[in-house]
């Protein structure tokens, strides 16, 4: 029998779900699982035109959103054709519907990916799902960090001294 992992992504977490795809399939390599990745996302309310028109009710906005997800992760996923992966939407409270997606699938392995920098009350949310998992006997648990990415890091004046200023004060020929 394979063992089985299961990937719990929270709302917010696709980006690093899918940096930390390459870690997770390695991981998926040494373990010989089967891997299911599992969406888990609150209720969404429907969607509103600005006039206060319904134009997509609750039904329609989760199928949109886990269309999305699983569409994405499967495309992120696809390089990788040695290891098994499944992807699952959840809709609810993450804490129950964790628990749901635990007996449906019996995982030997629980990874969690998030990205490092998170405000405190979504850590707070992350350690009480993993402690969760941690009461359960059989389950190991991992947790992947990837690095978080920031746009605006990128449109920031560079924090090094250019070649020619180091040349400069060293008595250089400028």
């Amino acid at each position: 029998m394979k063992a089985r992992m299961l990937v719990v992504l929270l709302e917010g977490q696709e980006a690093a779900a899918i940096q930390g795809i390459t870690a997770l399939v390695a991981v998926a390599r040494a373990e010989r699982a089967v891997v299911r990745l599992a969406y888990l996302h609150r209720i969404p309310s429907p969607r509103m035109d600005r006039h206060g028109r319904v134009v997509a009710d609750t039904d329609r906005e989760m199928a949109r959103i886990a269309g999305t997800a699983v569409e994405s992760l499967q495309v992120a996923a696809r390089p990788y054709t040695d290891v098994e992966i499944e992807t699952v939407a959840r809709f609810g409270a993450p804490g129950p519907e964790l628990g749901f997606e635990l007996d449906a699938f019996a995982p030997t392995l629980v990874t969690f990916l998030t990205a490092r920098a998170r405000g405190p009350l979504a850590r707070l949310q992350l350690w009480a799902l993993r402690r969760r998992i941690w009461l359960r006997p059989g389950v190991r648990l991992i947790v992947l960090e990837t690095a978080w990415w920031r746009p605006e890091a990128l449109r920031r004046e560079p924090a090094t001294t250019p070649l020619w200023e180091f040349i400069r004060m060293a008595g250089g020929p400028y």
